[in-house]
C-alpha cells in the first residue's frame, strides 16, 4: 500500500479476528517501533508485546476494554522520563512524544500489513504496569491491539485543511 493511502485508510478497529499474527508482520511492526525517531535518540520507552492477552488474567482484568482482548496481540507502551530527552528551556521531558511518535510508526506499519489497531490510552496506569510487572520509573503512555479486523468502520469526518493550517 502506497504510504499516503495508509494514512488516509487507517481505522480503529475494535473488532477482531481471532487468527493469530504471522511472526514476520509482528517482527515488522515491532521494529517500526523501534527505529521511530526520538529526541537526541534517546529511545526513552519499552514495547510490551502480549500474545493470548485474555490468558494473561492480570492484564485481562486491568484492561477497561474488554473488546481489545479479542486481539490475538496488544503492544503496550510505556516512557521513561528518567532516560528521555528535557528541553533545557522549560525543563519539558520529551518521552510521551517519543512514545508517540513509536506509537505511530507501529500502528502505521501494522496497517501495511494488514492488520487493525486501535490507539487506547484510557487505561489505569498503575494496573497496567502492575500486570505487566513494568519497572516503576516507566510510566503507560498507551496501548493497541494487534490483529486482523472483523470490522469495516466508516471513515470519520475530520476538520478541513484551512482549519488546522496555520500559515504565516
Amino acid at each position: 500500500m502506497e504510504f499516503f493511502s495508509i494514512i488516509k485508510n487507517r481505522r480503529s478497529i475494535r473488532k477482531y479476528k481471532t487468527d493469530a499474527v504471522p511472526d514476520d508482520k509482528l517482527k515488522r511492526i515491532l521494529e517500526a517501533g523501534r527505529l521511530a525517531p526520538t529526541a537526541a535518540n534517546r529511545q526513552p520507552f519499552l514495547l510490551y508485546l502480549i500474545r493470548n492477552p485474555k490468558d494473561n488474567k492480570k492484564f485481562a482484568e486491568a484492561l477497561k476494554q474488554k473488546w481489545a482482548l479479542d486481539a490475538p496481540v496488544i503492544v503496550a507502551v510505556f516512557g521513561d522520563p528518567k532516560g528521555c530527552w528535557t528541553r533545557s528551556f522549560d525543563n519539558k521531558k520529551f518521552h510521551f512524544v517519543d512514545v508517540a511518535i513509536a506509537m505511530d510508526h507501529l500502528i502505521l506499519t501494522a496497517t501495511s500489513e494488514g492488520l487493525g489497531t486501535c490507539w487506547i490510552a484510557n487505561a489505569d496506569p498503575d494496573k497496567i504496569k502492575d500486570a505487566l510487572d513494568v519497572p516503576d520509573h516507566f510510566e503507560f503512555v498507551a496501548l493497541t491491539p494487534i490483529g486482523f479486523a472483523d470490522e469495516s468502520p466508516m471513515e470519520k469526518q475530520k476538520k478541513k485543511f484551512d482549519e488546522l493550517i496555520v500559515e504565516k
